[in-house]
């Protein structure tokens, strides 16, 4: 009996020593439920903000896709400079160049063929296609010459005469003298004998849309850099002979 008193006793101690260490370990488990719940809330309110960042970071980058940026025409020895124009084609984008001229589209055919022809607009049109105008890493500015039958036909100079092509003399059928030589700028032509005429052009950098499709205003990164080239023809040596010169002016 002294035996199973003694036991009894002691089974006792142990239950209360169990009990106490049951009651410590709930307290734990309440406390780490408490701490649980403040970690999941941490974790929601971490990942709201990351997600707002990344919602900032993507308007950053499609603000700093549309902005536009700067850029200014210079010349220099004759020649015409943009300065980091090579570097914005290593970033991505396309030269294009654009005259002031009056221009005419026409309509797609119709059922008997015509193509009809839409009004004359006047204003900023493009010219030629993205390889008319090439950059080397100096920045300087050099135009494709697109004249048939020259053997120079497709190749590059940066030279102002090679934006035009066409120029022609009229001559008084009378005295066989030399009257006008006129040049052709879009759909006009102007005189410019023993005149200077100033042309104007800009030039501007797009990023082309992944479809490809036509050149759109929206597409452009940067301003439209104008300049523009003074042309003039001069008789030589009171002939019906002329000399043209073509110069790049801001």
């Amino acid at each position: 009996m002294n035996k199973v008193q003694e036991a009894l006793v002691n089974f006792q101690k142990a239950t209360q020593s169990l009990s106490l260490r049951i009651s410590k370990n709930n307290i734990e488990i309440g406390n780490n439920a408490e701490s649980i719940q403040v970690l999941q809330s941490d974790l929601k309110s971490v990942a709201s903000q990351i997600k707002s960042l990344q919602t900032d970071i993507q308007k950053f980058a499609t603000m700093k896709q549309a902005t536009q940026m700067h850029i200014e025409c210079i010349i220099t020895d004759s020649t015409l400079v943009i300065q980091d124009a090579y570097r914005y084609i290593r970033q991505g984008l396309t030269p294009v160049i654009f005259r002031h001229s009056v221009r005419t589209s026409r309509k797609q055919e119709d059922e008997n063929g015509v193509r009809e022809y839409l009004p004359r607009r006047r204003g900023w049109n493009r010219f030629y296609d993205d390889r008319k105008i090439s950059v080397n890493n100096g920045d300087e500015i050099s135009f494709r010459l697109d004249k048939e039958g020259d053997p120079d036909n497709g190749k590059y100079f940066t030279k102002p005469n090679v934006l035009f092509s066409d120029c022609r003399a009229i001559i008084d059928p009378e005295t066989q003298q030399l009257l006008e030589v006129r040049i052709y700028f879009g759909k006009r032509s102007f005189n410019i004998l023993g005149i200077n005429r100033h042309f104007r052009f800009a030039i501007g950098f797009y990023k082309k849309s992944k479809d490809y499709g036509p050149f759109q205003f929206g597409e452009l990164r940067t301003n439209l850099a104008e300049f523009k080239v003074i042309a003039r023809a001069d008789r030589v040596d009171g002939s019906n002979n002329y000399k043209l010169t073509f110069n790049f002016s801001m």
